[in-house]
């Protein structure tokens, strides 16, 4: 019986955050943690594997990816790691620190140890926190969330790039939506997004692919696309985002810092998209825009 856990602490940056949280879930973390900070440097991404499960060999992993990093110019300098024990009785406290977050009057999104009483009308997500980004609590996540309450409508198809958790697309399947096609990169975060949707009852309602909006199965238009991702990411998209949406459908997007909104805005007005409503969450900026009629 596992009386005891490491966690693993890596200080990084915003580009490298993603990289670093989907290679600890890949050796064997059960969750990851994302700070922020307050200060410039102080951004980390900490994981939690179980004592003695070959600790060295996992962080000579990450010291490889972080050299990985630098050599993409996305880091530099040395991997900054600590590493401590952390008792059970930590543990599940930490499990405990993650409460049900009401992202809306109707929207609340929990853990699954923790008991929510649902009200008639009540839109209930169930997430095991830290398998893959997207739990409710970041700032983009909800932006998105508040988007789709209000734009998704009994019937529509929906196309969800960047999945991560999945809580977009189940949140799209519970608010309405009639099918979503969800699509992610990255294979560890797809597991995840498996395992929530199946968590919560929607199997056959959802779509998973491993790949982008190039993947054979994203056929046909949409009246919804949602991209939780990152500026530099929906830039390349944007094209076909245009081709994919509906003539009366739209577009939400998030994972854009408000430095970079300006920037970005202009990008998407020269695609063919007209800017129907924005929001400002923390330091991050959401959209949501619709295609042109010419």
């Amino acid at each position: 019986m596992i009386t005891d856990w490491v966690e693993i602490i890596i200080t990084v940056t915003q580009d490298t955050e993603e990289a670093i949280a989907n290679l600890l879930c890949e050796l064997g973390s059960n969750g990851v943690v994302m700070d922020a900070g307050e200060e410039v440097d102080s951004r980390t991404v900490a994981g939690y594997v179980p004592a003695g499960d070959r600790i060295q060999d996992k962080l000579r992993s990450i010291r490889t990816l972080w050299q990985g990093l630098c050599d993409l110019g996305l880091a530099n300098g040395a991997c900054q790691v600590a590493v401590r024990s952390v008792p059970m009785s930590d543990w599940t406290s930490w499990q405990a620190s993650f409460k049900p977050v009401a992202v809306s009057d109707r929207i609340v999104i929990k853990p699954p140890w923790a008991p929510v009483r649902k009200r008639e009308n009540q839109v209930v997500i169930e997430i095991v926190p830290g398998l893959a980004f997207g739990t409710g609590e970041h700032e983009t996540t909800q932006l998105c969330l508040h988007a789709l309450e209000e734009l998704v409508a009994p019937g529509d198809r929906v196309l969800d790039t960047g999945t991560g958790s999945g809580i977009l697309s189940i949140a799209a399947v519970k608010l309405g939506a009639d099918h979503v096609v969800a699509v992610e990169v990255d294979d560890v975060a797809l597991e995840a997004a498996l395992e929530n949707v199946q968590r919560n009852g929607v199997v056959n309602d959802i779509s998973l692919y491993l790949g982008s909006v190039d993947h054979p199965s994203v056929t046909g238009r949409f009246r919804v696309i949602v991209s939780n991702t990152e500026t530099r990411t929906i830039r390349t998209l944007l094209s076909d985002f245009r081709r994919l949406v509906e003539p009366d459908g739209v577009l939400v997007l998030s994972g854009v810092l408000q430095e970079e909104s300006v920037a970005l805005s202009r990008d998407i007005e020269a695609q063919g998209f007209s800017l129907m409503k924005d929001r400002v969450l923390g330091e991050w900026w959401s959209c949501v825009v619709r295609p042109d009629v010419s």
